[in-house]
């Protein structure tokens, strides 16, 4: 018996024109396959179990929440497979009794009429001109051998012999037949030198680009009969730039040098200190030396000027004098564990803000002109840096060729002394 209190409503085709003309389930009752008028053919995806389970809840049940088993329903709902539709198996349209439809054709390969008559005639134009050809070479070769037969009983004449200028009938036709084969070689040359200087062209332009601008290519070195390697390093060289720029330095580097030498002896310690402070310092010694002098000659007149008891006596003096001194220096020096407040004081703020300062600390201090630090002085610096990188890298690539050189030499002579050694083991008839 047919229980319709339970169904379930699917909306399938445009439900306007036409029937449903086919209706089936596959084997597992999973799936629905409607097939309308319109052309339409659908598939829908079907919860069989779970239909049953509630046709079955609903004759033991009156009051059941519909929305939730539709939510039950769509979460257990089983995964549909999937499968592309060139793997579909769809009967042929020789089948009797089954209408589908034309596949499409894909295939670039495929047979196709117009294709087939297209190569029918050209297959048969080609044949034709092979066919037109082929005589033409067959009435050359006949003209050829009719031509050297002639020569050759020429040759067998014993007088009265024809010459090449003789023989030749139209002198004019050959001369015509060399000019225009000299002509077409010409015409072939002319539209062949563009491309010929296009490619030269564009290969020296990427000579420039990758190779003019480097000093040294990357070369590997192998060792023998091991896996050792060494390898260059890929220089480029120097920029004109550059080069400009390390030629006005150096010749900043050198006036400097020129200047230290004149200072008078400073040296190193004055170019340390750069040409202020040198200069400066230069000067101090100077005046010190004088003073010295000065003191050291006022000194002896005056011990010249004094008798023996009244130098004695300014001696005696002057001892007391100092012995006083030290005695008040002694009163007025602190006990050991005295602590001066303002020591204590710089030495909490030194604990407090001291940090990691490449300067002095102290508030007062001023870096000296030569030390000072500004985007210039930093850009030579660059500058040399870039020298000296180049110039490591130079030397270890001159260190490198030499290395191949060597190996190549040794390679060399080894082979000589394999070569001396065979030629002795021929000579004696062994084996080394």
């Amino acid at each position: 018996r047919v229980n319709m209190s339970c169904y379930s409503s699917v909306a399938l085709a445009d439900s306007l024109e036409g029937p449903v003309l086919s209706v089936s389930m596959d084997a597992e009752e999973n799936m629905l396959v409607v097939g309308a008028r319109d052309g339409s053919l659908t598939v829908s995806q079907m919860h069989s179990e779970e239909i049953n389970e509630t046709a079955g809840r609903r004759l033991a049940e009156r009051d059941l929440n519909m929305e939730e088993i539709g939510i039950t329903m769509r979460e257990t709902m089983p995964e549909l497979h999937t499968q592309e539709t060139s793997e579909w198996d769809i009967q042929d349209c020789e089948n009797p009794g089954i209408c589908s439809f034309a596949r499409d054709i894909t295939d670039p390969g495929a047979y196709s009429i117009q294709d087939a008559k297209l190569k029918s005639e050209e297959d048969h134009a080609k044949a034709q001109a092979e066919q037109k050809k082929k005589r033409v070479r067959e009435r050359v070769s006949e003209i050829r051998q009719e031509l050297e037969m002639l020569h050759s009983k020429n040759e067998q004449i014993p007088t009265n012999r024809l010459s090449v200028a003789e023989v030749t009938i139209d002198q004019e036709h050959i001369n015509f037949l060399s000019s225009d084969m000299e002509n077409k070689i010409e015409e072939v040359r002319t539209e062949l030198a563009w491309t010929m200087e296009f490619h030269e062209r564009g290969m020296q332009k990427l000579r420039d680009f990758f190779l003019s601008r480097l000093d040294f290519e990357r070369i590997e070195v192998f060792g023998f009969n091991s896996p050792h390697r060494v390898s260059t390093f890929r220089c480029p060289s120097m920029s004109q730039e550059l080069q400009s720029n390390l030629a006005r330095l150096h010749e900043l580097i050198f006036a400097a040098g020129q200047d230290e030498d004149e200072d008078g002896g400073l040296g190193d310690f004055g170019s340390t200190l750069g040409g202020g402070m040198a200069g400066t310092l230069k000067s101090t010694l100077r005046l010190d030396g004088k003073a010295g002098d000065g003191a050291d000659g006022g000194a002896g007149g005056a011990e010249n000027a004094m008798s023996g008891a009244e130098l004695r006596e300014l001696r005696r003096q002057q001892r007391r004098e100092r012995k006083q001194q030290m005695q008040e220096l002694e009163k007025a020096k602190p006990s050991d564990s005295y602590e001066d407040p303002q020591d204590l004081e710089a030495i909490a703020h030194a604990e407090a803000t001291l940090g990691n300062y490449t300067l002095k600390t102290s508030d007062t201090y001023k870096v000296p002109e030569n030390q000072r630090m500004n985007a210039e002085k930093k850009r030579r610096q660059m500058f040399l840096l870039e020298e000296s990188m180049h110039a490591i890298k130079t030397e270890f690539n001159h260190r490198v060729l030499a290395l191949r050189d060597f190996r190549q030499q040794v390679r060399q002579e080894v082979q000589r002394d394999i070569a001396a050694l065979k030629e002795i083991d021929q000579q004696l008839e062994t084996t080394t």
